[in-house]
């Protein structure tokens, strides 16, 4: 008998089953999703939105209510020119519109979402809130602008005497600090003459502020001998000159603070040196079982933990899936490796895949669950003359990478006579950002026509961290600070055979650096071009390994 293909579903599921199935895979969660409520997370966000907006309605009719009734008081008429001219009308207006500017938007967005409360609608309701919140905290804090300019003016025409005092009082202590910074500013200048220009700029943008509260205070306080003679001073005036002096004034002082612990730093020199540098790897390697004789087996975790090589790291990184699947039987137990599985990197992680695996589990799956890499760094640092060699320091993955091709230079540098903000970050030759500073040395003939700088006193260390005598010229000084210096790294030579660096033979051959842990790992082995990125996810990657 010849079947219609029309008819083959009610033959399989019998028609009453198609609709059932229907009904389930597409009408039920449907109907499940419109049942179900907002996110509570969503909901919870939309009600602090809700209430917050109530909160504000209350602030702006309070604020209203008060403006109102202080116009048709006795009081308003000795306010009400203040109030014309500090446009408290304006202020209470203002705070009203963005009220109603938020109220739109609840009830235009947030409201009906809330009111419907479908899960399906917790992401538009995220937004409503995202966009609600600010207009809502800028209506809130409207309010209180006008009552705020009032409280103001009534408090410094009631305590004349002391906003007079204070005013003079913070100008004097200001004008007071700057002069002596001045003082210590102009010795530093004589002592360090390439920072003079940076700061000459710092006193001078601080006498500037200065000079413009001076001018405010005396306005305030012309205002204040008005009130004192009554002579009908301007309070509005004396409020926003003298009243505002002190906030400056202390600003002024505390920036002048920061300006003074700045100079210090030009009396301050460090260079730090890449001398070694390591990668510590280990691999999480987790197992799954369960058994089969249930239709829903509790599934059973084990993990094993292994420090691994950078290509043994690199090898189970790159794999995106299973490693191995293991079976117990009747007839003993199956291990299988999966496809790219190298089977030599798999036996050197000496995994017993039935280990501590439960009795009655037949089956189970191998992953690679976490891999882990740590960097780390050794440096040489000079700091003020002194020299010291530092232990491993964690470093974080884009900074090792960064600077695999960095062995042996300064990778941070900061001479005297340069701020903290102007430190060297592009890796340098050791000591290179020091050259041309007389405190540290002095340009001599090479008797070829040429100069050398030759350092003095503990820097003298530069001229044999790699073992013989090594001179820096002035030609590839020169080279360095024209072109290179606090814009990119400099390595010398050639891109193929650079003369300073990881790649250099000045570094490779040094016995300092022969020695390095680095060094004895194969590093100079490994071309840095091979050097592979971070790998998927949170993984790091493996340097040196077969690259990706």
């Amino acid at each position: 008998m010849k079947i219609d293909p029309k008819a083959k579903g009610c033959l399989k599921w019998g028609c009453g089953g198609l609709i059932i199935m229907f009904l389930m895979v597409v009408v039920l969660p449907i109907v499940m999703i419109n049942l179900t409520p907002l996110h509570e997370t969503s909901k919870t966000a939309g009600e602090e939105v809700k209430n917050g907006l109530a909160s504000a309605t209350a602030a702006v009719e309070d604020s209203e209510r008060e403006f109102e009734q202080l116009q048709q008081s006795a009081d308003f008429a000795d306010l009400s020119s203040y109030a014309e001219r500090d446009n408290w009308s304006g202020l209470v207006a203002e705070a009203r519109s963005l009220l109603n500017s938020a109220q739109r938007v609840y009830d235009d967005e947030a409201g009906p979402i809330l009111e419907r409360n479908k899960f399906s609608e917790s992401t538009p309701l995220d937004e409503a809130v995202k966009k609600l919140t600010p207009m809502v905290a800028a209506a809130r804090d409207a309010a209180p602008r006008w009552s705020q300019r009032r409280d103001l003016l009534v408090e410094t025409r009631e305590n004349a005497d002391e906003v007079a005092r204070n005013c003079e009082s913070y100008i004097q202590r200001a004008s007071g600090e700057l002069g002596v910074l001045k003082t210590t500013a102009a010795r530093v200048q004589s002592q360090h003459e390439s920072a003079s220009e940076e700061i000459g700029k710092m006193i001078g943008e601080l006498d500037g502020d200065l000079t413009t509260v001076t001018e405010w205070s005396k306005l305030g306080i012309a205002e204040y001998a008005k009130h004192k003679a009554g002579q009908g001073a301007d309070y509005l005036m004396f409020a926003n000159t003298c009243g505002a002096v002190p906030q400056q004034a202390q600003s002024i002082w505390e920036r002048g603070a920061q300006v003074s612990a700045r100079f210090a730093e030009l009396d301050h020199s460090y260079s730090k040196t890449l001398v070694d540098m390591k990668a510590d790897y280990a691999l999480v390697i987790r197992r799954q079982s369960w058994d089969n004789s249930y239709d829903y087996p509790p599934l059973h975790d084990h993990d094993w933990t292994r420090t691994v090589d950078g290509q043994t790291f690199d090898h189970f990184d790159e794999i995106p899936g299973s490693l191995a699947t293991v079976s117990r039987g009747l007839f003993g137990t199956s291990f299988k490796l999966l496809s790219g599985v190298d089977q030599a990197r798999w036996d050197s992680l000496k995994i017993d895949p039935e280990e501590s695996m439960a009795e009655r589990d037949d089956d189970g799956e191998i992953w690679l669950q976490e891999a882990k890499a740590t960097y780390f760094h050794k440096y040489f640092v000079t700091e003020n003359g002194e020299s010291s060699e530092t232990d491993w320091i964690p470093v974080a993955e884009a900074f090792f990478l960064a600077n695999l091709d960095n062995l042996g230079m300064d990778v941070e540098s900061k001479p005297y006579g340069v701020f903290e903000s102007d430190k060297l970050t592009q890796a340098a030759p050791p000591g290179m950002a020091f050259v041309g500073n007389e405190r540290y040395g002095r340009w001599q003939s090479d008797g070829r026509g040429g100069s050398v700088w030759n350092w003095v006193g503990p820097y003298l260390l530069y001229r044999t961290m790699f073992g013989s005598p090594y001179y820096y010229g002035r030609s590839e000084w020169n080279t360095w600070h024209g072109g290179y210096r606090g814009s990119r790294s400099y390595y010398g030579g050639t891109s193929t055979s650079p003369s300073w660096g990881t790649r250099s033979q000045t570094v490779q051959t040094s016995p300092r650096m022969q020695g390095s842990q680095f060094a004895r790992g194969g590093g100079f082995q490994r071309a840095s071009s091979s050097v592979r990125g971070a790998g998927p996810g949170s993984r790091g990657g493996g340097f040196g390994g077969s690259g990706k």
